[in-house]
């Protein structure tokens, strides 16, 4: 149990600094101004996450990250006639719903855990109960002897 348990906050872990490997932040953006080019921009603040064709736009979206704060989305409208930088905008609905999913997500991880833990509480009261048994069998006399390399007690028992 504790091994998928120190999997889940691995993987968790990985994925969080994942985004924090040169990432635009929103300091970037104060050398964009109207008129740049998408190559102009990508030389800013680096390639978007997803472009797509959107009411006739050529529409270029980022994560950018800001301290204290997180990833937030932005579009960068192009016009697709002169191919240059029209507007761009924090879309913080987005963000919103993303941050909502992130802290459901989590909350099941923890549940998950904690779930793991009593798991893994009954199984060491149930093990106990085991060597208190054998112990009691034949003048067994059993006493902790520390931790196997996953974290479960160890008991080492003697007549």
């Amino acid at each position: 149990m504790r091994v998928r348990s120190h999997r889940m906050k691995m993987v968790l872990i990985s994925i969080m600094l994942l985004g924090f490997v040169s990432c635009a932040t929103t300091s970037d953006l104060n050398g964009i101004e109207p008129g740049m080019t998408l190559t102009q921009v990508k030389e800013k603040i680096g390639d978007p996450v997803g472009t797509e064709f959107k009411n006739g736009a050529y529409v270029a979206k980022y994560s950018l990250h800001k301290s204290w704060k997180g990833f937030i989305p932005y579009y960068f409208v192009f016009n697709p006639k002169t191919k240059k930088l029209h507007s761009w905008y924090a879309d913080m609905n987005e963000f919103h719903r993303n941050q909502a999913e992130w802290g459901q997500a989590f909350s099941q991880i923890n549940q998950q855990l904690e779930n793991d833990k009593q798991r893994q509480h009954e199984s060491d009261l149930e093990y106990r109960k085991s060597l208190r048994s054998i112990g009691s069998q034949g003048d067994m006399n059993c006493v902790e002897n520390g931790t196997d390399y996953m974290g479960k007690k160890q008991y080492k028992c003697s007549k």
